[in-house]
């Protein structure tokens, strides 16, 4: 199997028309925003680092709206891409941007470029939670431009949060099968947390709005992304990624924020698993899982040990190793 590797090149609030009640990237990935002069030498950095024998490397535009940037400052961000995609440094590329930002011509240009994936900011199909959060568009925006995207043949990615102003896990359920009807084949999810400074915080300190405790956030996830591998729909993230500023509370406030948020999630999969074959009939003799999936088959912290107890009748367990088996399954012998 080809490991996939994504070099991140952020252009942090370059482009954005709004400031979203919950917003300030600088905060969440502690960098600033780079110019189309960084772009070169940090590719060059990262393909350094990368064993590139049988490997799938793109480099992508993260944390701005790339397309509503004016088209003269696209094509130099996209120019210095242009080497490496010729030498077959890098296979591809990817942005993200919003859905009110997508027309026929920015497709057209990016397809010139050798953009192959592009991410869209949905956070929410709910257009009470849109208007909430003071993103500036509508779901229908959301579909209109999706259905472009996947129509000229890009690669789409739905980027959504759970856990915003006035949303429920209706709303966030919603949003996956959406995302599933207009071909996503690829999602983020994210928690929303409180950051410095932006309006949400100020909410909170106000006592108006409340963050999802982190086991909610949690068993919220577990149900979302149960749906979207049912779909193979592929979960790129699942929380947010734990930068030095979250990590040491530099900019982080309150909300569901942990480094090790989507293990937790995956051990919430695996005990819904393992709930099952409990409520079975026949005597387990052995589990087979993924080598990968270790961590989160005995759940994080050990959470899903017992459970595992009780399915071996307090027995010696026997769990096999192998690669066969795909991720996030468990294969039975009674």
């Amino acid at each position: 199997m080809k490991k996939h590797y994504t070099i991140p090149l952020f252009v942090l609030h370059k482009g954005c028309p709004h400031k979203c009640v919950y917003c300030d990237q600088r905060a969440i990935t502690s960098q600033e925003g780079i110019s189309p002069e960084d772009v070169k030498p940090i590719v060059e950095k990262h393909l350094a680092t990368i064993n590139r024998d049988g490997a799938v490397i793109e480099a992508g535009f993260f944390g701005g709206t790339f397309t509503a940037l004016d088209k003269t400052v696209q094509t130099k961000f996209l120019e210095p891409l242009q080497e490496f995609m010729a030498n077959n440094s890098i296979s591809g590329i990817r942005l993200s941007t919003r859905p009110d930002c997508i027309s026929e011509d920015v497709l057209t240009f990016l397809k010139g470029y050798g953009v192959k994936t592009i991410e869209l900011g949905v956070q929410s199909m709910s257009d009470t939670v849109l208007a909430a959060v003071k993103r500036g568009y509508t779901a229908e925006d959301v579909r209109r431009s999706s259905e472009s995207i996947v129509r000229r043949g890009f690669t789409l990615v739905h980027q959504m949060m759970v856990g915003l102003p006035e949303s429920t896990f209706d709303d966030e359920y919603c949003t996956v099968k959406e995302a599933a009807l207009l071909g996503a084949g690829e999602i983020r999810i994210y928690p929303t947390i409180v950051v410095k400074n932006t309006e949400l915080a100020k909410s909170w300190e106000e006592g108006k709005y409340h963050p999802l405790p982190e086991g909610e956030a949690v068993k919220r996830c577990v149900k979302l992304m149960l749906f979207l591998n049912e779909k193979n729909i592929r979960v790129i993230r699942c929380g947010l990624h734990p930068s030095e500023n979250l990590i040491s509370h530099e900019g982080y406030l309150a909300g569901p924020f942990h480094p090790a948020f989507r293990q937790k999630v995956d051990s919430g999969i695996f005990a819904l698993v393992m709930e099952k074959i409990l409520a079975s009939s026949g005597e387990v003799t052995s589990l087979a899982i993924n080598p990968e999936d270790e961590c989160a088959f005995y759940g994080y912290g050990g959470s899903n040990v017992a459970a595992l107890d009780k399915i071996f009748s307090n027995k010696k367990r026997v769990i096999v190793k192998d690669t066969s088996v795909a991720r996030g399954v468990i294969n039975i012998k009674w």
